[in-house]
């Protein structure tokens, strides 16, 4: 039963879910009672006492009724808002309470209003506590809420997550050599919200966080960078292009903060905060930036540099909840920006992600062989001659593969398909195919690409369609390839050169 509840259960890493399966495997031989120490006597036999950590892992049900029997004396010495003496929460009101069993005492009307916050509050939606307490204390968590609520799996909790230590600057915090950082003094060193970006910087994994000056400081420093430029931006708002954001580049934008949101919004699901603090804040004050210079301080669209602030102000506000609400009023909101709802965004276009990413590898590989094109060259023992910059880019677009580039692709996307396929198997069945062999000097660099494309993108890496029409769509980006490359004039035309194909255009200066 208790390895069902794990089943159903989020643990949030692959590594928290293997050391629980592990506790599981062998805590049967773990003793539920002992002659001594703490714990609660065995009632039919009291020589015994029940296992502390068997008695004390379904505490937090207790929570949810608490403010009504003690409104907040710890000691009892007095009587809860509800009114209820401890003497009347005999097994009968708590198995009433906590297990919807039948009841037919005087305070019904009473254990009803207990019963509504148990209902309401209960199951455990997420236990966060060290990794050093899943071989012990969370297991029992486990295996006591699958017991008391054996027929009511509605109870059992939703999620663990697990954590390591704090490390400071990658060493273990300890007074007596002097690494050692109370709250307060991070605080005072890098103010609340540069404290809690240096925290949500420092990981999420079972592995020990790394909590760093360095982070701390950077995060001061962003925000602050952040800050300014929102003050300068609202302060000239009137000089941003207005009318609709349906510019190549606007809508490039628009789909990138589309994406951060989704994006950050699985994160945060996921308690992953480190990803959350990269794709709610740095990626998408990237998308930001590469959006600013594509365009120009005064090309920016009005309503979408506006949406940008909104959603960055959201997005970074579980982590840095001061710098946001200063953004949220600073756009004249109303309320506070921790009841902000989460953005509502259109699913992000894969189509236009993969046009601007071609698009920006394009101009980066090309501005880098402009910059050998026009380096002084010289031949052994002459002096350099300089090249004149080029007055023309001509790039040559194949609307397929020639056919050897196609058979491989063919072969080794299949292959990769089946999986647990290594290289040299795969230029093992390269090599014996007849129609390749006068191509294979030009194929094992092929598939060496291949593999490369293979790790970092998986099987959309090899990927034949590029979904949209290579041609059209640059002679549709040339004013921008001209800014960004630099150069005069650029001329897109077909080519049948097999060193070219879908996705992988040749560029030729002159």
């Amino acid at each position: 039963m208790t390895t069902r509840l794990l089943d159903g259960m989020n643990t949030y890493t692959k590594e928290t879910g293997k050391k629980f399966n592990a506790s599981l495997d062998w805590l049967n031989q773990w003793a539920c009672s002992r002659t001594y120490g703490l714990g609660t006597k065995l009632p039919w036999d009291t020589q015994f006492l029940i296992e502390s950590l068997s008695d004390s892992t379904i505490y937090m049900s207790y929570y949810t009724v608490a403010h009504l029997l003690q409104g907040g004396v710890l000691d009892g010495s007095s009587l809860g808002p509800i009114g209820l003496k401890p003497e009347d929460m005999d097994e009968a009101a708590w198995s009433y309470v906590l297990l919807n069993r039948d009841y037919s005492g005087p305070h019904k009307e009473k254990l009803d209003r207990l019963k509504y916050e148990f209902e309401y509050w209960y199951p455990v939606d997420i236990r966060v506590s060290g990794k050093e307490l899943i071989p012990n204390h969370l297991t029992f968590f486990l295996y006591n809420h699958a017991a008391v609520w054996d027929q009511d799996e509605t109870k059992w909790p939703k999620s663990v997550r697990a954590n390591g230590h704090v490390l400071l600057n990658g060493k273990k915090m300890s007074k007596s050599t002097g690494n050692f950082l109370t709250l307060t003094e991070a605080i005072e060193r890098f103010g609340a919200d540069g404290t809690r970006f240096a925290l949500a910087d420092a990981g999420d994994s079972l592995e020990d966080a790394n909590f760093t000056d360095e982070s701390g400081d950077t995060g001061i420093l962003r925000l602050y960078t952040e800050v300014e430029w929102i003050k300068s931006v609202l302060a000239t708002k009137d000089t941003l292009r207005k009318g609709p954001a349906d510019t190549f580049l606007d809508r490039v934008f628009d789909n990138q903060m589309s994406k951060s949101v989704r994006e950050t919004e699985g994160h945060y699901e996921q308690t992953d905060f480190r990803e959350a603090l990269r794709t709610g804040f740095y990626d998408l004050q990237s998308y930001r930036d590469g959006y600013r210079t594509s365009v120009g301080a005064e090309g920016m669209n009005y309503d979408l540099v506006m949406k940008f602030v909104e959603i960055q102000a959201i997005l970074i506000s579980p982590i840095t909840p001061h710098v946001s609400e200063w953004i949220w009023k600073s756009l004249g909101k109303t309320g506070s920006v921790r009841f902000a709802s989460w953005p509502v965004v259109k699913d992000p276009e894969e189509n236009l992600l993969a046009q601007w990413n071609y698009l920006t590898e394009l101009a980066h590989t090309t501005r880098t062989r402009r910059e050998y094109y026009i380096k002084p060259k010289a031949k052994k023992g002459e002096e350099p001659v300089s090249v004149p910059a080029p007055d023309l880019l001509t790039i040559q677009v194949a609307k397929d593969f020639p056919s050897w580039k196609r058979k491989t692709l063919d072969i080794v996307t299949s292959m990769y398909t089946k999986g647990g396929v290594d290289e040299k198997e795969i230029l093992k069945v390269l090599n014996t195919q007849a129609d390749l062999k006068k191509d294979i000097k030009k194929i094992m660099p092929f598939a060496a690409e291949l593999k490369r494309r293979y790790g970092i993108s998986g099987l959309k890496g090899l990927k034949l369609d590029l979904g949209f029409d290579e041609k059209k769509f640059l002679e549709e980006q040339r004013e921008y390839l001209e800014a960004k490359i630099p150069v005069p004039k650029v001329v897109v035309e077909e080519t049948n050169d097999d060193k070219a194909g879908p996705g992988e255009p040749l560029t030729v200066f002159s």
